[in-house]
């Protein structure tokens, strides 16, 4: 019996290519009892591949691939040393450092080189002390105690011990080695590393250390075919005769089958950027398959026989030793302190919160407190209360320290316990919202309770919650970004050679609803051409989609433990510094971590911007929801920078639909997607609206239901009504029909076609025959669930998503310049310039007037003034937040030599801010023209009084046309504040042409080492980049010789222009 315990899979990222799945089945195929996962240095993968080996019968042995140092916290190469060590050995620096990059990559290489070195061994000791490399060394987990100290192990490498890989040592490993197996790894292990340089005595007291310091340690021999693995797996056999160490046999899985080594080739091409054609690059030898047991004892048929044996028996004697298990669907909630049991707690808090809601509104009371002791029967009954509490409790402690938080978010919406704690803002029987579509009593699963912040402040709340419940018991989730359909194509045409032009070609031509290549070439004629004429491209896209690529951090996921995370999950620190779970948002939920989405909306952010303008105090959210003039503001489409609804799509939508009513804005959030638009759906809402088509309630028993969207059905919720009236569904039974409509399976939607239909005793489903309904009429409905229900929108999420867009179109029709002020500075810190463009042009057609920057009056952001909008000090290029703060605290300035003795800028801030205009206010000048000519008189002034140790000053051109003045402003804010240009109203992507002079042509090769070229073209308006691709190049390279004048067409890319065809202008004689 044989079991691999040394397999990478594909979050082993872009080196592995088991996908876990499969790996199981093999196993299985193979009559292999056991298998284990040892990725690289990460633990990401080993919930899929627990669940899948139990679905085949496989028992699962957890284990990772370590990086292990001398010393993990050594952060950069000991430059010094190699220094000082290149001297003794009489060598220069580089090539030592070549020689230590040989030694660990390519021995062969670097025997070569230590043959001339008179005594190698001492120069190797030295270069083994510098602890310069990365070693490999499998650990396996052999109980609870073993993967805790495997999670501690992971985490502490990749939080403490990272430099270049996640490294742990022998400090780390001595201390948490119980319940864990070591296998001494590949060639890249530190055994096999000393004995390939002939260290043997170094390589026992390595056998030594790490015997010392886990609970089991063998020794690794592995069959492949590399020259070095022969000789050592020899040397491996004899060291463990004479030190009793027990032999293992593995074969370092990176693929499944034998025929996949091709596409793991293009895989390890894509990671490190090379195509199949490049000479150097990494490369491994073709088996690393996942092999059967005769396929290794051949690979091994050189050593002794007694060792092969004793090394294929240990495999499954080891994976024996390993049992580890894992707890799915105990909710692990964090300690929350209350008077009382939780629940106890909750139902106080929600009784007392409706008294003093039904005192100061007036409401049948009867009616809201049924609801309320329903719903709390529900969530005690489901364990859920503590869940409950907790997220009220930052949610108000937001809300306490003057953070916006939204509405609502979600299904969470619909619930009235939600709505009395204060998590949510709507009540949800006045706007009619289902409980029952967020939590039922058929329902298990913790639901979710997703919050939206102020997206400046979101951060803030989340080091509340970390400071409540310990910074060790809350973390980030991670996500994976895999290898999609057009990533696929795109990858592996690079790896294969392709052209970028032809690999761009053939992944637009895959289409955006296809989940898998056979899907797109089913859906695509286009890209079935390209699959004939490159079929490779094809076969290893096909093989390769779908991996995982990279691990990143969830926009919004944050999961709260009620002990130390590292118990649960291992972790790592991402860019930020912020400490990331290494499971996703699914395995954290199957384990029972209560995750919490921390979502920061700007839209918030704009919101708050805006009423701190405005002098007056506002309750944005008591605003009358009825306002005609709100409602001519959407009738118009005049819907710029209105949350949600600012598209075209959504403009066109809002002009025809003529919205009077907030169920409208309810409606239209919903409907304006891309499966509602394509079928029909939005046009019968506007024309039953407008009374332009006969309402169909398809039964007087409906009415009620779809009375609100005209008889269309728009709301998932409206399809969980239909079930419960006609059918006699429960509202659990009808979410189960929801999801499995809105999934589209249809296993399960045949299934409750029957249901619905003639009912189902097990289910205890009337049905709608049963009910008295026609079979004809329900099988009809039924129809229209299926089809309408997979576009169906969750009614909750469309409302409080509507309320907050009426919001923003109340700020802007009622405080117009407030409101855009407040979307500029959002746009402004966020980088976006093309939203910058659109919105300033937005506020001129709304006869706004855009103001440049003044230093007196300007804020950091865009500011409203009587005049117009302000251009804010921030938006100017160089001016950092730090000489910011210092202009602002100095204020006011009486002239400019005032400012420069408060503030003292350098030279690049002091001469920005002269050419953006922030100084035309302190000027003498009455006219506008007066006021840009003393923008050059300010900077010769500042040169010539301030600038007196400047061996050379700039020419200063001549202000004498608008376009001058442009120049300035877009070389100082990006834009221009006299009036945007045509260049800058013109879309990315649109056709263009420009015509100028040559500057300089700057050729380069592509990936195929073709030549192409970055072209710099004057206008008569700007500098533009143009790029000329190869195809281009070798067309037109005879045109484009600096001084000539051409006219070159493309496509509009930012600034650039992306070459099409260059044409000669000649220039007229005289």
């Amino acid at each position: 019996m044989f079991a691999h315990l040394h397999v990478h899979t594909g979050y082993s990222f872009l080196d592995g290519f088991c996908r876990p799945d499969k790996l199981a089945v093999r196993a299985k195929e193979l009559g292999q009892v056991a298998v284990a996962i040892t990725d690289h240095g990460n633990l990401h993968g080993i919930i899929d591949f627990y669940k899948a080996c139990q679905k085949e019968g496989i028992h699962p042995v957890i284990g990772c691939e370590v990086y292990y140092a001398l010393d993990r916290t050594q952060q950069s190469k000991p430059k010094k040393a190699i220094e000082t060590m290149a001297v003794k050995y009489g060598m220069q620096p580089k090539e030592l450092e070549q020689l230590i990059k040989d030694i660990q990559h390519t021995p062969a290489r670097a025997r070569e080189i230590l043959f001339q070195v008179q005594d190698a061994k001492s120069l190797l000791l030295d270069i083994d002390a510098l602890n310069m490399e990365n070693y490999h060394l499998i650990l396996l987990a052999k109980n609870e105690v073993g993967l805790k100290n495997l999670y501690h192990i992971v985490s502490d490498a990749n939080i403490n011990g990272f430099y270049y890989k996640p490294r742990t040592d022998y400090s780390v490993l001595k201390d948490y080695g119980q319940g864990l197996i070591g296998l001494s790894a590949c060639l890249a292990g530190r055994i096999p590393y000393l004995l390939m340089l002939g260290l043997e005595e170094q390589a026992r007291e390595e056998i030594s250390r790490l015997q010392a310091s886990l609970d089991e340690f063998y020794l690794e021999i592995q069959p492949n075919s590399i020259p070095e693995q022969a000789v050592v797996n020899q040397q491996l056999v004899q060291l463990a005769r004479e030190l009793h160490i027990p032999l293992v046999a593995t074969c370092d899985s990176h693929y499944i089958l034998k025929e996949d080594h091709e596409a793991h080739d293009v895989l390890l091409c894509i990671q490190t950027g090379k195509t199949l054609y490049d000479e150097d690059r990494l490369k491994f030898s073709n088996d690393f398959w996942l092999k059967s047991e005769e396929e290794v004892r051949e690979g091994l048929a050189y050593l002794d026989q007694a060792a092969v044996d004793e090394a294929v028996n240990n495999t499954v004697a080891i994976a024996e030793k390993c049992q580890v298990e894992f707890e799915f669907g105990q909710h692990k909630f964090p300690v929350f302190e209350t008077k009382g049991t939780p629940e106890e707690h909750l139902k106080r808090t929600c009784r007392q919160a409706l008294f003093r809601y039904a005192l100061d509104h007036k409401i049948d009371f009867k009616k809201y407190n049924r609801q309320l002791e329903y719903e709390l029967e529900v969530i005690c009954n489901a364990g859920f209360a503590p869940y409950f509490l907790i997220v009220q409790d930052f949610v108000m402690w937001a809300k306490n320290n003057g953070i916006p938080v939204g509405p609502g978010r979600g299904s969470a919406a619909g619930s009235l316990v939600t709505y009395l704690l204060g998590i949510t803002a709507l009540d949800p029987l006045q706007y009619g919202l289902l409980f029952e579509r967020f939590l039922n009593p058929e329902r298990t699963e913790l639901p979710d309770i997703d919050v939206d912040f102020d997206y400046a402040y979101r951060d803030k709340v989340i080091d509340y919650v970390a400071s409540k419940y310990g910074q060790d018991h809350v973390a980030h989730i991670c996500t994976f970004g895999t290898i999609g359909i057009k990533m696929a194509i795109k990858d592996v045409g690079r790896a294969l050679g392709l052209d970028y032009s032809l690999r761009d070609e053939m992944s637009k031509a895959v289409p955006d609803e296809a989940t898998t290549i056979e899907e797109a070439l089913e859906q695509s004629e286009v890209l079935q051409g390209y699959a004939q004429e490159y079929p490779n491209v094809f076969k290893y896209a096909r093989a390769i989609q779908n991996l995982p690529r990279h691990v990143s951090t969830h926009a919004s996921g944050i999961v709260i433990s009620p002990v130390p995370m590292e118990e649960f999950t291992p972790l790592f620190v991402d860019k930020y510094g912020q400490m990331v779970t290494q499971f996703d948002m699914n395995h954290v939920a199957e384990l029972g971590l209560v995750k919490m989405d921390f979502l920061g909306l700007k839209t918030l952010t704009i919101i708050r911007k805006t009423l701190e303008q405005i002098p007056e105090e506002i309750d944005i959210n008591s605003i009358p929801m009825d306002d005609p003039l709100v409602y001519k503001l959407y009738q118009s489409g005049n819907t710029d920078a209105v949350f949600q609804m600012e598209s075209e799509v959504f403009k066109k939508v809002l002009k025809d639909m003529q919205p009077t009513h907030f169920s409208d804005l309810v409606a239209a959030a919903a409907l304006v997607r891309p499966g509602p638009l394509g079928s029909g759906m939005v046009e019968d809402y506007i024309k039953r609206k407008h009374g332009e088509a006969e309402i169909d309630y398809f039964h007087p028993d409906l009415k009620p239901v779809l009375k609100n969207t005209y008889g269309v059905m728009v709301y998932q919720e409206q399809l969980m009504q239909i079930a419960r009236v006609m059918a006699g569904y429960t509202m659990g039974q009808s979410d189960l029909l929801r999801k499995a409509v809105g999934k589209k399976k249809p296993e399960l939607i045949a299934e409750h076609r029957q249901y619905f239909i003639y009912g189902s005793k097990e289910k205890n489903i009337p049905g709608a025959v049963n009910k008295g309904y026609p079979e004809e009429l329900a099988a009809r409905i039924y129809d229209l669930i299926e089809y309408f229900g997979g576009y169906g929108f969750n009614v909750s999420h469309s409302t409080c998503y509507a309320f907050i867009s009426y919001q923003t179109a109340w700020l802007k029709t009622y405080y117009p310049k407030e409101f855009m002020a407040a979307v500029l500075s959002m746009e402004a810190e966020s980088g976006n310039r093309d939203n910058i463009v659109k919105y300033i042009n937005s506020i001129r057609e709304m006869g706004i007037k855009l103001l440049p920057p003044d230093i007196n009056e300007s804020g950091k952001g865009f500011t409203a003034t009587p005049q117009g909008i302000r251009f804010g000090l921030q938006g100017i290029k160089g001016v950092g937040e730090k000489v910011l703060e210092q202009i602002l605290a100095a204020r006011p300035y009486r002239d400019f030599d005032d400012f420069y003795s408060k503030v003292k800028p350098n030279k690049t801030v002091m001469v920005n801010l002269i050419k953006s205009g922030a100084f035309d206010e302190l000027s003498d000048g009455s006219s506008q023209i007066e006021k840009y000519l003393n923008r050059n008189a300010l900077l010769k002034y500042y040169y010539e009084i301030y600038r007196t140790k400047d061996k050379q000053k700039p020419e200063l051109k001549d202000i004498t046309t608008n376009a001058d003045i442009r120049e300035y402003e877009l070389e100082t804010l990006g834009m221009t504040i006299l009036g945007l240009t045509k260049w800058e109203k013109t879309p990315d992507g649109t056709k263009v042409s420009a015509t100028g002079y040559i500057l300089s042509v700057n050729e380069i090769t592509d990936r195929r080492q073709r030549p192409m070229a970055f072209v710099l073209l004057q206008t008569k308006d700007a500098v533009r980049e143009v790029v000329v691709f190869a195809k281009q190049y070798a067309k037109y390279k005879t045109l484009l010789t600096p001084g000539v004048k051409v006219k070159i067409t493309g496509k509009k890319d930012k600034q650039n222009i992306l070459c099409d065809s260059i044409t000669r202008v000649l220039e007229k004689a005289g």
